[in-house]
């Protein structure tokens, strides 16, 4: 007769990928042997992975995701008139009915580029892109950024974008990984498809839906 195995010993084992696991997985990639901290000076190499990690996880956030991307976020001014954005802002926009008033970020702080200055004579509407820490974003994000980051480590310590002794990642590894991402962002970004905004289009293209649907509607013209 087969025992039933409960529900919580099917899960025990079910955990997303730490930042620990994947400086392992990219020094595995080189043939060295995993560390048991994420700040491990005394190893040059984990140091290294770690930098090429977060290097690879900020270019690969700066696309803007929808786990990243936030709109219509207000941003208040301080005494002076200035308004702060975080350093873990990416990129940055106004938004909605602040959408006319154009933007950037300088020195830690918002510049209003449509009157030359720092300063604000109130509030304003942003929609923004924010650099989460590795262990803040979907399990497909930190797969594809451990796969991508993993092959440019490999090839930045030894020589070779596939690794060492069939521990690393090929360029089918990276492309399918990206895939599954981009899926990812599909189910759940669609949602804001009639949202209108600057960045839901991007993520939307981003995803192929617009090549796909403006390949659509021309069949048959």
């Amino acid at each position: 007769m087969t025992q039933e195995v409960p529900m919580a010993d099917l899960t025990t084992n079910l955990k997303l990928t730490t930042e620990l696991e994947a400086i392992n997985t990219l020094l595995r990639c080189i043939g060295e042997g995993p560390v048991s901290d994420v700040d491990s000076p005394q190893n040059i190499s984990a140091m290294n992975g770690l930098k090429t990690l977060r290097r690879v996880s900020r270019e690969v956030q700066t696309a803007g995701w929808y786990f990243n991307s936030e709109y219509d976020v207000t941003l208040s001014k301080d005494q002076d008139g200035k308004i702060p954005v975080g350093n873990d802002v990416l990129e940055i926009d106004s938004y909605g009915s602040d959408k006319s008033t154009d933007v950037t970020r300088r020195g830690g702080f918002l510049y209003n580029l449509s009157d030359n200055t720092f300063v604000f004579a109130g509030s304003i509407k942003v929609e923004l892109i924010r650099f989460l820490s590795f262990e803040d974003i979907p399990e497909s994000a930190r797969t594809y950024i451990v796969i991508k980051a993993g092959r440019e480590f490999a090839h930045q310590e030894i020589g070779a974008s596939d690794g060492l002794g069939g521990f690393g990642f090929n360029e089918a590894d990276e492309a399918r990984s990206l895939i599954i991402l981009k899926n990812h962002e599909g189910n759940n970004a669609d949602h804001n498809i009639l949202t209108g905004s600057r960045g839901t289009l991007k993520v939307i293209d981003r995803t192929g839906l617009i090549g796909g649907m403006m390949q659509f509607n021309t069949i048959g013209r």
